[in-house]
Parts: C-alpha cells; structure tokens; sequence
C-alpha cells in the first residue's frame, strides 16, 4: 500500500472512529506542571498596531520625577538609552497635553496617554471636546498609546462596578479614534488584581490594539505590615494577564515599579527593588516573548502620590546602585529605543505559551493532539485496528504505538489515549515535523523552535 493511500485510510479510521475514544479506565488526567513554561512558534500570527516584529519597546514615567524635573532628555541620559516611549496621566476632560507633546518630539518618542474619566463614566460622549482631543493627537504626527480608562478591575477607580457601561464608553472612545486619529493604539490596561472581574470588562478583541497590565513590587500591601508582599514574583503577577490574552494581543507592562523604601516600616529596601527589577526584565527576555513594550514607574510616591497613597518609593533616580542595575539590564538590544514603523496585519513569527495539553510525566514533556493542531498545525491519525497514531506535517510523517497511560508513567515509549485526548512524546514528535526543542533547566522553560 502506497504511504498516500495509507494516510488517507488512517484519516477515515480517524473520521469514523474518534467519536468513540474512552477514558482508559479510571485513570484520572494528571495535574499540568505548572512549574515547566512551554512556547511554541508559529508563523500565521498577524502583528497589531505599531507592534515590533522582536523585542520591546523601552519605556518610563518620568513627568514627576522631581530630581530631574521631569525631564525625558536627561533620564535618557542618567540610564545610558534613549527611550522609545515616556507616558502621562491626563483627566478626560482636562485641555490637551500639548506642551508635553512638543517636549516628546523633541526626544524622539512616542507618546502613552492614561487617559483617564475620574468623574465617571458618563462624562465621555461623543462630543466637540473628544473629538478636537483626537485630532489633535493626529496633528501630533508621532505613535500614541491611548491607555483610557485603566485599571478598571479596581473599585479605586471611578469608573469601575458597571461593566456594561465601561464596555460601551470604550468602544465610543475607539471609534472616534479609529476615524480622527489613525496613529492611536487603543491600550485595554487591567492592574494586577482582583483577577475575577477582569474578563467582564474587556471590550472586545476588535476593539483593542494592545492590553496591558499595571504591575507593582511592595514590601507590604495596603500600608499594612500584616500584609506582607515581598515574595511575590512579578513575572507570577503577569501570568494571568499574558496567558489570557497573549496569543491574539501584544502585550503591555503599562506601569511596573519595585519600592526601595516604605513608610510602613521605616526601612529602606534597595535589594529587594534591585531583585524584583531585575527579575522583571530579564524575564521578558526569555519566557513573556509577546511583552512588546513596558514603562518604569520613576516616581518617589512620598513626595509626589496624592494624600493617602504616600507610601512607598519607586524611583530609581535617587538611588546609584538601583540606576546602575536598571541601565545593566535596558541596555540589550531586545529594548527598542524607537516605536514604528506600523506594520499591522503583517504576518510574523512568535512564540505564544502553551498551557492547556502540556503533560509531564517523570520528566519527559508529552503534548496533545491538540497542541499539534493548533500551534504546529499537524494533523493527527489515528488507526484503531494497528493500534497506532501517526502525526502529518507538510509531507513529514512520525507514527507511534499506542500504549496504555500505565505503562508511558512507567517509562515505556508511545503514545497514548487519556481522557478522550492523544499525547505525544514532545521531543520523539517535534524533530520530525519541523521543528527544534530546547530546554532552560534554570528558567524551566521549553522553547519549541521552527527549524531554518
């Protein structure tokens, strides 16, 4: 038998019969591997608006940086890199930034707005006032990142208990945009937590260019020395944000900042904002590819915060070792000092995270039939008389005996059926359908490459 017409009776046994697969007894499926970060790359992905093929974009908030004044020329400066991007906060209805414009274009950067309806919701209308705020971010002639109405997950904000209406309001923001100001990117922006709500107030994919995720390192949470916070791992503080949305949106860390000094205790903690930046950073390097822009929060909230919120200092201009660790770190290539050009719709290769159909089993990494098909996008036979599952790639072909889901945790090799779902030896399966694998033991991270 020829192998075509193989395939194609394996694809009719397939056809006919998966309707019928059974749980293999009563093996329950085992817990994913939470602590093992699995990215595979694809090459259908379509960049979004003003979205860098590789790397992110750099950039700050430096406006109430009062050691330099505000100055974006001379934060460039003190960090050794020019930044890509500075960001302000505007209240919806307050006259337009113009001078800080100017201040920006003469920098070279982009700008990122927090545009932000502090009197409710009802405020925003389509009206002269939105209108002529749209325009004149046209007239700008530079990118914006319009982050309007962030952290609206928060009952901090004004905006925030009627997902409804936020929904509404946002996408009236949109189109005006979208017809007065083609050089806008509309930037969905949660914080960090509550989580819960968070998916209730998301506009839409077609209404949103980037989301992005606000994300702070304290000692303690809330000015409270009972609620401490120093172990959590900023990288962990992204992950909902970046698995939820990732695959179809490029993501922004539209405000980070890692305390080196709290009022809660009266302590100074330079190491621990030296970690958690770090830490962040790094990171995105290696295991949040699809992160495409982030900005530091240089700001000292004991001088500058409003009354009530003067608790902690995150700026890094007021403290040499925290400087010379933030340079360090921002002066890999990978931080792009320039925004643009826009290229969306351009399809591109990224790596997205894959967590559902990720099994690991005495240290070896299966995937599921499932995963192959939507990321790699294999296809899947399965022949119920030879007891055999063969996986398809453009020409390239991998078969493999079925064994029980006993015998695979016991070391032997195959596939197997669980639960209604196929699984395949990651490393057996990649190779022969076009594909690298590499492991980084330290980060535990798989990196499942096309192969040039």
């Amino acid at each position: 038998m020829t192998k075509i017409r193989q395939l194609t009776l394996y694809f009719l046994i397939f056809a006919v019969t998966c309707t019928f697969i059974t749980p293999v007894g009563a093996q329950q499926l085992p817990k994913k591997n939470s602590n093992v970060r699995v990215l595979i790359e694809v090459d259908d992905y379509k960049l979004s608006k003003y979205e860098p093929k590789k790397g992110a974009y750099l950039g700050a908030y430096v406006y109430q940086d009062t050691l330099i004044n505000g100055d974006m020329k001379k934060f460039n400066e003190l960090t050794g890199k020019k930044h890509a991007s500075f960001f302000i906060y505007v209240g919806y209805g307050s006259p337009f930034p113009q001078k800080w414009i100017d201040q920006l274009k003469e920098v070279g950067a982009a700008a990122h707005i927090a545009f932000e309806p502090n009197n409710g919701l009802d405020q925003v209308k389509d009206d002269q006032y939105l209108r002529n705020f749209a325009r004149k971010l046209k007239e700008s002639g530079i990118p914006v990142f319009l982050r309007f109405a962030s952290e609206m997950n928060g009952d901090w904000t004004a905006y925030s208990g009627d997902p409804k209406k936020y929904i509404e309001k946002w996408r009236l923001v949109h189109d005006v945009m979208e017809e007065e100001a083609p050089n806008v990117m509309m930037v969905w922006t949660v914080f960090t937590f509550p989580q819960s709500n968070i998916l209730a107030y998301y506009p839409g994919d077609e209404y949103v260019d980037w989301v992005g995720v606000n994300i702070y390192n304290v000692v303690y949470h809330n000015n409270n020395i009972k609620l401490k916070a120093d172990h959590e791992d900023p990288l962990e503080l992204l992950n909902y944000v970046y698995d939820t949305f990732s695959e179809r949106k490029p993501i922004q860390i539209s405000e980070f900042g890692a305390t080196h000094y709290t009022i809660t205790d009266g302590k100074y903690y330079v190491d621990f904002a030296i970690e958690k930046i770090t830490r962040m950073y790094n990171g995105l390097k290696t295991k949040y590819p699809r992160v495409k822009s982030i900005f530091y929060f240089d700001v000292n909230n004991l001088v500058n915060a409003p009354s009530g919120r003067r608790i902690n200092n995150y700026a890094i201009t007021d403290d040499e070792r925290i400087l010379k660790t933030y340079s360090n770190l921002i002066s890999d290539p990978y931080f792009l000092s320039d925004v643009g050009p826009n290229l969306e719709g351009t399809v591109n290769n990224e790596f997205m995270v894959v967590k559902d159909g990720i099994l690991v089993l005495n240290e070896k990494t299966f995937v599921s039939s499932s995963v192959l098909k939507k990321y790699m996008k294999a296809k899947v036979f399965w022949d119920s008389q030879n007891n055999k599952l063969t996986v398809l790639k453009r020409g390239n072909t991998i078969t493999f005996d079925i064994k029980s889901y006993k015998d695979i945790a016991n070391g032997k090799k195959g596939a197997f059926i669980l639960n209604g779902n196929s699984y395949f030896p990651l490393t057996e399966v990649a190779p022969q359908i076009g594909y690298e694998v590499k492991w980084n033991g330290k980060e535990k991270l798989i990196k499942v490459s096309l192969s040039s």
